[in-house]
């Protein structure tokens, strides 16, 4: 309910501005979450390193992972998708629609992505809000949950740990409209029960800005649950 999340923490005093396609995983193998970035005015990717801190001390000095282009690359997420153990970057390529995998080295600097593969061959450029909520379905493995943009269905798109255009399975519905009225989403194992869960800001059509938790129960979201009230 409304106790579910507490008073929050200022964690970058400011230039947030400058970045864009935020998302969230250990990809420096340390057991802490790390933030990943674009700078908009360059095209580079930024790793910022998890410390366990709260806080100004949450992140570490940012590390420079991707040299340019990524200003050609949409609706970044994470997930361990070729189940190595490693976090890997999925990312959606603006021109083509083509979905890719950029798999986690668990090194740093310009070695903390390999080699990407393509996951999805087309069409990812009618889809938005990407994002993998770990185990969603509860075969171990991490999927990808996204929005069609056209229509506002929320699809889930089972991981099989395979490499290459076998990453994702077929598509699911389990959402059969209304998320284009929802302005962001978060996918994450939220209430701790090892299934994937959804945290979403309700943007029409009363434009509230209240934050709402959908719980996965490994096999689509149950009803909806308020958890903040209003701002978001």
């Amino acid at each position: 309910g409304l106790d579910m999340l507490g008073s929050r923490v200022e964690i970058g005093t400011g230039g947030w501005n400058g970045m864009k396609n935020l998302t969230v995983g250990d990809y420096n193998a340390d057991g802490k979450d790390d933030l990943i970035a674009t700078k908009t005015e360059t095209g580079e990717l930024y790793l910022y390193p998890g410390t366990g801190n709260t806080g100004l001390n949450t992140l570490g000095t940012r590390t420079l992972i991707g040299t340019g282009g990524w200003n050609g690359m949409k609706n970044l997420f994470s997930g361990d998708f070729n189940a190595d153990g490693k976090t890997d970057l999925g990312a959606v390529k603006t021109e083509t629609g083509e979905l890719y995998l950029y798999p986690g080295t668990g090194n740093t600097g310009l070695n903390t992505l390999g080699t990407r593969t393509l996951i999805g061959t087309g069409g990812w450029n009618g889809m938005n809000k990407l994002a993998s909520p770990g185990d969603f379905n509860g075969d171990g493995k991490a999927d990808l949950i996204a929005t069609k943009t056209e229509t506002g269905e929320l699809y889930l798109y089972p991981g099989t740990g395979s490499p290459g255009l076998n990453t994702l399975s077929s598509r699911v519905l389990i959402g059969t409209g209304g998320w284009n009225g929802i302005s962001d989403y978060a996918a994450a194992d939220f209430t701790g029960d090892g299934i994937g869960d959804l945290t979403a800001i309700a943007s029409t059509p009363y434009k509230t800005g209240k934050l709402y938790l959908y719980k996965g129960n490994g096999s689509t979201l149950a009803d909806r649950i308020e958890i903040g009230t209003g701002g978001w």
